[in-house]
């Protein structure tokens, strides 16, 4: 496994215990979040961390797939990866990111949602 993948892996750990504790969170509201905002804030974070495990378990996953498929599937996997291992490696190395990165794009694009709306009351605050 690669050590992206690893470290991806335990993103997406630590995003399941933020995710199990997020309800939590909300019920104590330490943002002060009118209800509405409140819910579309908790929606924003779930899936902030759901997208970080997609990441971090879709990369393992895949990584084990290609395992699964090149020890069992297929019939001489010793021949197979003398002639081509490089390009399953590449390919491998390349998927993996792609995942990783599409996971992580997407959570930042709903952790700066979820920040906005954390950052909403403060704003309100300092208008006269």
């Amino acid at each position: 496994m690669q050590i992206f993948s690893l470290v991806a892996f335990v993103y997406a750990i630590v995003s399941l215990f933020k995710l199990s504790t997020l309800g939590s969170k909300a019920m104590s509201n330490p943002m002060q979040l009118d209800p509405d905002s409140l819910v579309k804030w908790q929606g924003l974070r779930r899936g902030q961390y759901l997208w970080m495990m997609f990441s971090g378990f879709g990369a393992l996953g895949f990584n084990f797939a290609v395992f699964v498929v090149l020890t069992f599937l297929i019939d001489e996997p010793i021949s197979f990866m003398r002639s081509h291992g490089v390009a399953v490696e590449v390919g491998n190395v390349v998927v993996d990111l792609a995942i990783i990165y599409g996971g992580w794009l997407l959570s930042a694009k709903a952790r700066g949602e979820a920040d906005e709306l954390e950052l909403k009351p403060m704003r309100d605050s300092l208008k006269y």
